[in-house]
């Protein structure tokens, strides 16, 4: 049964404190949401290479009022096989960041993260900042 499946794993994931701890979303995901995913997949005769190559998301949410929302996706934005569009990540990290730090720094620091490579030190570049 893929419901006890995916019960008994994650339980034991937690109890043998295999969970993996998320800082942004205070907790760990992961180690409920992927047995879940993994019996869904194993209910729906999805192969293991074929699973990790199609990341199957199905979701469904259920409001107060008995509305519903679902959606399903096959490949998740940001993999390989469908990656983010470097001007939706600068997007992004502006949204994030300029209500932060403001639009000048936040354009600096994303500036800088882009030639990380290229930067001889950190710390003088971050400091040079003001964060």
């Amino acid at each position: 049964n893929p419901l006890d499946a995916a019960l008994l794993n994650a339980t034991a994931g937690v109890w043998l404190e295999l969970d993996e701890g998320n800082f942004n979303t205070n907790g760990h995901p992961g180690i409920h949401v992927i047995p879940a995913a993994l019996a869904h997949a194993q209910e729906h005769a999805v192969s293991g290479a074929e699973f990790h190559a199609r990341q199957i998301v199905e979701l469904a949410i259920i409001c107060k009022d008995g509305g519903t929302f679902s959606g399903r996706c096959e490949v998740t934005r940001g993999e390989p096989g469908n990656p983010h569009a470097p001007l939706d990540i600068e997007k992004k990290f502006q949204q994030l960041a300029a209500p932060v730090w403001g639009e000048g720094i936040a354009g600096d620091v994303y500036a800088g993260c882009m030639k990380l490579e290229t930067i001889p030190d950190l710390r003088a570049f971050f400091a040079g900042l003001n964060l």
